[in-house]
């Protein structure tokens, strides 16, 4: 399916399809590789003028793909790319995806791993040490992850309350649900 599209392919063409997930996309080609079946297109983003998506697709992964109108030339003119920018969204995606790898626990239970996502949405600072979950070096939950299971980590422990109460929420909205 990809071979026939590509030899019609040509820059400034309007596209459509979608992927392998379902996910549809239409756009107008700003480029394309035919020896690695690679299109980038260009969508506008809809609510917000001057702004657009660029897009990468690889033909191989695209469960439909089609032309829609056949393009006449070049675009008039080819987005700035902000490098400041790609880098700085580059730099905090990994950060918060390595940030979200603590919030991984292995071997603990699903009620375990939900009340970590839960407490972690409140208090960024918290991490896993085996199957506790500590929170801002200042609070312990130890399972089986009860209010009771929450201990302070030192005297002036001034969030033991807040930990508590969250746990309690935490039980009280998921028997609700």
């Amino acid at each position: 399916m990809a071979d026939v599209v590509v030899d019609r392919l040509s820059v400034g063409a309007t596209v459509a399809g979608s992927d392998i997930f379902k996910e549809t996309f239409e756009g107008q080609v700003l480029a394309f590789d035919v020896e690695f079946k690679i299109v980038i297109i260009r969508s506008t983003k809809v609510g917000r003028s001057g702004t657009c998506d660029i897009r990468f697709i690889n033909l191989e992964h695209a469960d439909k793909f089609e032309v829609v109108k056949e393009g006449c030339g070049p675009p008039k003119h080819l987005p700035n790319i902000n490098y400041d920018k790609v880098i700085e969204r580059t730099k905090k995606n990994t950060e918060e995806k390595m940030r979200s790898v603590k919030y991984i626990g292995n071997g603990v239970t699903d009620t375990a791993q939900n009340l970590m996502n839960f407490i972690s949405r409140i208090f960024p600072e918290c991490w896993w040490v085996e199957n506790d979950i500590y929170i801002m070096d200042q609070v312990v939950i130890n399972s089986p992850y009860k209010q009771q299971n929450c201990q302070p980590l030192g005297q002036n422990c001034r969030i033991l309350d807040i930990v508590t109460q969250l746990i309690e929420r935490f039980y009280r909205e998921n028997k609700a649900s």
